[in-house]
């Protein structure tokens, strides 16, 4: 399941850690995986998204997610920031630009970036990582592609 992957991702990253985690959720979408990132590691999250719909779904899933554990005795608010903000305008975002990350994840968003900007997108986020980011990366097959070129 991708939880378990995050899981991995997350207990991977923190043997060589002394501190929380940052991570970078690229095209966040519905916020599942920020959430899974901020329940399992006690990290950092920025979440970010082009459509103003998917942030505002994200919110509602955070603020449902953080209202259940309010009833438990491991309640805690989750640390995710949420983002507008899309794969052209992240190295610009005054936020984004000022930390270095653990983790950079995307689950299937990378799909949208044209594929003639890839790898300067790729060399680019490098400002964004520390000495041992990890990247993660989701990618689904399939013959209906969105974009061509």
């Amino acid at each position: 399941t991708v939880s378990g992957l995050l899981k991995t991702v997350v207990n991977g990253c923190c043997r060589n850690s002394k501190h929380s985690l940052n991570v970078l959720d690229i095209g966040c979408g519905l916020g599942f995986d920020a959430i899974v990132f901020a329940n399992i590691g006690g990290c950092h999250v920025h979440a970010i998204d082009a459509v103003p719909q998917f942030l505002t779904f994200c919110k509602q899933n955070l603020q449902r997610m953080e209202s259940q554990t309010q009833t438990t005795e491991h309640a805690h608010a989750l640390d995710i920031h949420l983002l507008r903000c899309d794969f052209t305008q992240m190295l610009n975002n005054d936020t984004l630009s000022k930390h270095k990350y653990d983790i950079l994840w995307n689950n299937a968003s990378l799909m949208h970036l044209p594929k003639t900007e890839c790898n300067q997108w790729l060399s680019d986020i490098h400002s964004l990582c520390t000495g041992e980011t990890v990247f993660g990366s989701i990618f689904y097959a399939g013959s209906n592609e969105e974009q061509s070129g």
